[in-house]
C-alpha cells in the first residue's frame, strides 16, 4: 500500500495493486472510497492524478494546509519513493 494523501480531516487516501489483475485500486481509510475513485487504474500514475483531481475538486482547489497533514504526505511521499527505487532499508 502506498499512502498518497492524507486530508484534513485524517482520512488517508492510498492506491493499493489489486493481486488479481495487476491493476491499481484506491482505497479510503474511512468507509469506501468516493464513486469517483473507485474502480481500477492500469498505472499507479493514474490512481495518483484521480486522486488529485478528486482533492482539488473537494477542497475547490485549496492546498492542505494543516502541519500534520503535510508532514504526513511529505513522509508518505518519501516511503513512496524508497520503494520504487528498490531501497527499503
Amino acid at each position: 500500500m502506498i499512502v498518497h494523501v492524507v486530508t484534513n480531516n485524517g482520512t488517508e487516501i492510498s492506491i493499493d495493486r489489486d493481486l488479481r489483475t495487476a491493476h491499481f485500486r484506491v482505497s479510503y481509510s474511512k468507509g469506501d472510497a468516493p464513486q469517483v475513485l473507485s474502480g481500477l487504474y492500469t498505472s499507479e500514475q493514474e490512481a495518483k492524478n484521480a486522486i488529485d483531481r478528486y482533492i482539488a475538486n473537494t477542497y475547490n482547489g485549496k492546498r492542505m494546509t494543516n502541519p500534520a497533514t503535510k508532514r504526513l504526505n511529505r513522509d508518505a511521499k518519501k516511503a513512496s519513493e524508497e520503494v520504487q527505487s528498490g531501497d527499503n532499508n
